[in-house]
């Protein structure tokens, strides 16, 4: 009976061990893509000639803009 209990030991400890390593690798690999993901990088381009905010607006307000209705 004591064979019987200890092999049944062995085999759960054994079947635990094998997903915590399995689970380890899965993060690993998930950790490499989300280092991925922050080394990529941005490009922004600016104008070169300056705009005047105040145009900008005065043309804004000069479009009207229609609102669609939310009732059904």
């Amino acid at each position: 009976m004591k064979e019987e209990s200890r092999n049944t030991l062995n085999g759960i400890l054994g079947t635990v061990i094998f997903h915590l390593l399995l689970l380890f690798v899965f993060l690993v690999v998930k950790l490499g893509e989300v280092k991925k993901k922050h080394m990529e990088s941005m490009k922004i381009e600016f104008l070169e000639v300056p705009v005047n905010i105040d145009e900008l607006l005065a043309n804004k307000s000069q479009e009207q803009v229609e609102m669609p209705s939310l009732d059904p």
